[in-house]
């Protein structure tokens, strides 16, 4: 499944290559301009898709690049072959290759983000490159809402390292023109231009109403947890080795502030990256608590925004030998963290591999709790940092890095196999021609079903109202419940999708999709399940003429399909042929808790009803139809409904 983010990105992509795309939202378009040209010059998604790890892989090797210029540029002195291995052992960071398997704007936030450390380095005695570290800054925006800490901080270094009014001047200017160009003319535009009318913008972020809410002492510990938890796991995915540069850079600030001038490159790497990463974990520790939502272990420990930043850490840290005395501190804030979270969070849901490529102990020891995880880390962490031997700081983060390398190659896989396209994808594809117009049912919001919009790049893609779809659309209307009155069928596939369309009902050539009369779900919610889709599930049946018929021993002929329901009424209506003495049930927990119990005796092809009520609401419910040894049975499908109160 495409992920919410990478629609995000998608979406304004397929609008700037020319296509028709309702997916507008607030998600920031700078790296969806690179990806716009694979959906002009491309025609399938698998290419599409191939294309962008190209692209994602491309960013993260030019800033590689960059990395390499600017270690020669902090140590002028050191042999090529040292700056180019420690620019390779930069290249291992774990992120960098899962990461770059999604449509996420991380390579192109690292590319520009070490671009812009090393026009700083560049800026107090180039013009150019303070306005283009200005620029490169603003541009950062245009990639994610982050950036606007990383525009403060460059104005910050410039203001301090230059001490030149007028240039400082002059960049705050530029960063001011082209942040405000982005925020109040290009993305509104862009936004009005993509969303139909009557309709407002996609807005994934969470509403602000619990903002003050971190000004409790609850919301105030709970924010210097998830803070601590950021720092936590820089710390272990270096191995300590981001203490050096966050040493520099403290030095660095205090020089500033007492009016000194002249900072070496790595005190303004080292203030620029460790500034902007401070920033970025208060903002990101803030908007997981607003979230509420925000609870596995990952969320707490959250690596995926700050890892746009820690390029420059990772290669200062490998440049200088870490300092015995601040062993201490790699491994204090770890167990200050681990102890924190082990109160606030103690069954917190695993970590997204994704989300903290770099915590290696959760590769390492998977069996092990998150606090003794994390202690491990900063135990590692401490002792690495205590050795104060570059060489042996590179050795263990090899290590570490190779402990997380297997996954990271397998969830880059995952992601670059693009999940299987929907089968709701090869209907639409069957039933209408590219340039049709499928409906999206408005009341959803921004659900999965938004990120159909990938696979329909070259389809006119939009909220359309249900009472409107036949007369505003040339294509199905797409919904995850009911639809308009005027379909005349309906069908069911993966992702839990209803797709809605006018005359005769489809020849089912699709074994995730189930099709019906649309009348059993346009006014209520329904599951509908073919003989096809049944067989998926079955002890003692095999397809027969479209119908699942039992094969003689005894045996559940069908059972699943474990779904989640609301406390009401439901309608079930079973269709098939056959006679015999079968035994249907409606169970949840595995089983172990029957809801209702209906002996069959003989199938019909016009189907039968049977209703039975839910109390509360239930996870996990299960249809059964059990089979006794030699009946000749063969079902066809069902549909469930709910009833109105």
């Amino acid at each position: 499944m495409i992920l919410p983010d990478e629609i995000g990105y998608l979406g304004y992509s397929e609008f700037f290559a020319g296509h028709t795309v309702d997916a507008a939202g607030s998600y920031h378009f700078g790296y969806s301009l690179f990806l716009a040209p694979l959906f002009w010059g491309l025609s399938s998604t698998e290419a599409i898709w191939n294309g962008l790890t190209i692209i994602n892989g491309a960013f993260f090797g030019a800033a590689l690049a960059v990395c390499f210029h600017m270690s020669r540029a902090m140590f002028p002195s050191r042999h090529f072959a040292v700056s180019a291995l420690t620019t390779a052992l930069c290249a291992l960071y774990p992120a960098w290759i899962s990461v770059s398997g999604y449509a996420l704007y991380q390579g192109c936030f690292v590319f520009f983000f070490t671009l812009n450390a090393y026009l700083l380095i560049k800026s107090p005695k180039s013009t150019a490159c303070t306005i283009g570290a200005a620029a490169t800054a603003a541009f950062l925006i245009w990639i994610h809402s982050l950036g606007i800490v990383c525009c403060a901080m460059t104005l910050l270094v410039i203001a301090g390292s230059s001490r030149n009014a007028r240039l400082s001047l002059s960049a705050t200017a530029v960063t001011i023109l082209l942040v405000g160009a982005y925020q109040f003319w290009l993305s509104p535009a862009v936004k009005a231009a993509m969303t139909p009318d009557g309709y407002p913008p996609f807005d994934h972020y969470p509403s602000m109403a619990r903002a003050l809410d971190i000004l409790s002492f609850s919301g105030l510990l709970e924010l210097f947890t998830r803070s601590l938890g950021q720092v936590t796991y820089i710390l272990i995915a270096t191995l300590g080795l981001a203490v050096t540069p966050l040493l520099i850079a403290l030095g660095a600030a205090f020089a500033m502030l007492r009016g000194r001038s002249g900072q070496t490159p790595a005190q303004i790497v080292s203030l620029f990256a460790v500034g902007s990463i401070a920033g970025m974990t208060l903002f990101s520790a803030s908007l997981f608590i607003v979230m509420g939502d925000a609870i596995r272990q990952d969320h707490w420990m959250y690596g995926r925004y700050n890892e746009g930043a820690v390029l420059p850490i990772l290669l200062v840290g490998l440049s200088i030998a870490p300092s015995r005395i601040f062993s201490i501190l790699a491994f204090l804030v770890p167990a200050v963290f681990a102890v924190l979270v082990g109160i606030l969070a103690p069954q917190a849901p695993p970590i997204s591999v994704l989300n903290s490529a770099g915590f290696w102990p959760d590769a390492a020891f998977p069996g092990l709790g998150f606090s003794s995880q994390i202690l491990i880390g900063g135990i590692s962490a401490g002792l690495v940092t205590a050795t104060a031997s570059s060489s042996f700081a590179a050795a263990a983060l090899i290590l570490a890095f190779a402990i997380c390398l297997p996954r990271q190659f397998a969830w880059h896989d995952m992601a670059t196999d693009i999940q299987r396209e929907p089968q709701a994808v090869k209907l639409i594809k069957d039933q209408t021609s590219p340039g049709a117009c499928i409906g999206l049912d408005p009341r959803l919001g921004f659900t999965r079903l938004t990120f159909l919009a990938f696979y329909l790049f070259d389809y006119r893609y939009s909220r359309v109202d249900p009472a409107q779809w036949s007369t505003k659309c040339d294509g199905p209307f797409l919904s995850l419940g009911t639809g308009p009155a005027d379909a005349d069928w309906v069908a069911a596939g993966d992702w839990d999708t209803r797709l809605y369309g006018k005359g005769a009902i489809p020849q089912d050539h699709y074994s995730n999709i189930a099709f019906t009369d649309a009348s059993a779900c346009a006014k209520t919610w329904c599951y509908i399940a073919d003989g096809e889709m049944l067989s998926q599930r079955s002890q003692n049946g095999q397809m027969m003429d479209g119908a699942l018929t039992a094969s003689g021993p005894a045996g559940y002929l069908f059972f699943g399909p474990y779904i989640d329901l609301g406390k009401g009424r439901y309608l079930l209506r079973l269709s098939g042929a056959g006679h015999g003495d079968a035994l249907l049930d409606v169970t949840t927990n595995a089983g172990q808790n029957t809801v209702a119990k209906f002996p069959i005796e003989t199938l019909s092809p016009a189907g039968t009803e049977y209703a039975f009520d839910l109390p509360s609401d239930v996870t996990g419910l299960e249809i059964r139809l059990r089979i006794p040894e030699g009946v000749q049975m063969g079902v066809t499908g069902y549909v469930l409904n709910r009833q109105p109160n």
